[in-house]
């Protein structure tokens, strides 16, 4: 009997880790796709964003040091920024795609996924 209570244990410790490994903040595909610390105008977010392919992409510049945190909100678990960037946005669909400056942003990302949540800016 209390083998199998160890066991039990050890498997739901194990589950637990597992949850909470596979939720990183900042999670690596948003630093990867959102953050350009080197980027400094339009120009230099539109070469950082264009490896995307396409669509609209969110990029933060500036060595800013941001600090995460995990919180819960109407989209889930998302990864907070505690300060605002120099912030871009990019269209890669346009016919000349083109970046924008968007003025000072912080925003919150999926820690499941890295996923942006653009709309959500302030």
């Amino acid at each position: 009997m209390a083998n199998i209570q160890g066991a039990l244990c050890v498997a739901i410790l194990l589950l637990i880790w597992i949850v909470h490994s596979e939720s990183a903040c900042p999670d690596p595909r948003f630093l990867k796709k959102h953050v350009c610390a080197a980027c400094n105008n339009e120009n230099s977010a539109l070469d950082f964003s264009k490896p995307r392919g396409s669509g609209i992409n969110t990029v933060f510049t500036g060595s800013v040091k941001v600090n995460y945190q995990v919180k819960n909100n109407v989209y889930g678990e998302v990864c907070d920024m505690d300060k605002a960037r120099p912030t871009f946005q990019c269209n890669l669909d346009a016919k000349k795609p083109y970046c924008k400056y968007l003025g000072n942003k912080k925003g919150f990302h999926a820690t499941s996924t890295g996923h942006l949540f653009y709309k959500n800016l302030v």
